[in-house]
This record gives structure tokens, sequence and C-alpha cells, in this order.
């Protein structure tokens, strides 16, 4: 078991490229999958085009998974921060 240290925390700072949270991934880093977890999730406009981009170079590593993506999903990120994620 490892111990996190106040100086090994990333405190809004970067993020890592979209090529290492590829590899991270798919050598099963789960350090890489939270970060790639968080990006997906941002409202930031910038994330938004780099976790396309993650998400377009992982799917052909899906297998059988299901590829469909809800018309919410596709507007969510235009949804204004105020909105209550209840109303998602």
């Amino acid at each position: 078991m490892s111990i996190l240290h106040a100086q090994d925390v990333n405190r809004g700072g970067h993020m890592p490229d979209i090529a290492a949270l590829e590899t991270g991934i798919k050598k099963g880093d789960r350090a890489m999958l939270g970060r790639a977890i968080t990006l997906v999730e941002s409202r930031r406009s910038d994330h938004l085009a780099q976790a396309q981009e993650l998400l377009s170079r992982l799917l052909p590593f899906t297998g059988k998974a299901r590829r469909s993506v809800s018309p919410a999903f596709r507007e969510w990120g235009s949804l204004p921060l105020s909105t209550p994620s209840a109303a998602i």
C-alpha cells in the first residue's frame, strides 16, 4: 500500500496528454483512468475536444461494448455551469 504525499497531488494543474492517457488506460493504470474520467466529465470547453479525441482513440479497443451515445450526452457540453446535475 502506497502513501499519498501532498507533493504528489495534482492540484488543478497539468492534465497528461491524450497519448499518455491512452497508453495508461490500455496498460490498466487506474490513476490514468481516473484522470481520463475527470477529463470526460469536465465542462471546460478545451477539455471537451480532448475528451472526444481520447474516446475516439479508445473505441477500437472496446470489443463488443455498446457505442451508442444518447442525444442528452451530445448536448451535455453546451449546458451552463449553473445547471443542477439532477436536471441533466
